[in-house]
């Protein structure tokens, strides 16, 4: 999983904000699940926040965090 949170972290780098679905997008050797369980991982260590307002359901936006 290490290689996923290089891959998301560095897509990051790159697109400065994006949504999940273009996250899962630009990973696609990895299956959705495990991105989505890597981002949450990433969230709960706040290397990645959130950007947008908004609930669970509404859909978020992420960047690295400062």
């Amino acid at each position: 999983m290490k290689e996923l949170k290089l891959s998301i972290m560095e897509f990051l780098a790159y697109a400065l904000n994006a949504t999940r679905d273009q996250i899962i997008a630009s990973c696609s050797e990895y299956s959705a699940g495990s991105i989505s369980t890597v981002m949450d991982q990433l969230l709960a260590g706040n290397v990645i926040k959130r950007t947008n307002p908004g609930s669970k359901g509404t859909k978020g936006t992420y960047a690295l965090s400062d």
